[in-house]
């Protein structure tokens, strides 16, 4: 699968893995990629990110009867800094 960015909205946490993200950071994700995956993964991710923007890359996977979500947020594109979550 493949398709482009979404934005607001809160309807993606109903959907099924892989058909979306379950907890969408906030923010305009316009300028983002999403991917859903055979298998139930669903990554989202920039599309183009210049050097002093914020973003995000998110991913979402079911497990064992658990679906999990790891986002990698930053303020900056470097080397360090940002956060990692898992939800």
């Amino acid at each position: 699968g493949g398709g482009g960015g979404g934005g607001g909205g809160g309807a993606e946490e109903d959907l099924p893995p892989g058909s979306g993200l379950y907890d969408p950071p906030p923010g305009d994700r316009t300028r983002y990629c999403s991917l859903y995956c055979d298998g139930g993964i669903t990554l989202v991710f920039p599309a183009s990110l210049g050097r002093d923007e914020p973003g995000f890359v998110s991913v979402d996977w079911t497990a064992g009867g658990m679906r999990y979500q790891l986002d990698r947020k930053f303020a900056r594109l470097e080397r360090r800094g940002g956060s990692l979550e898992l939800t």
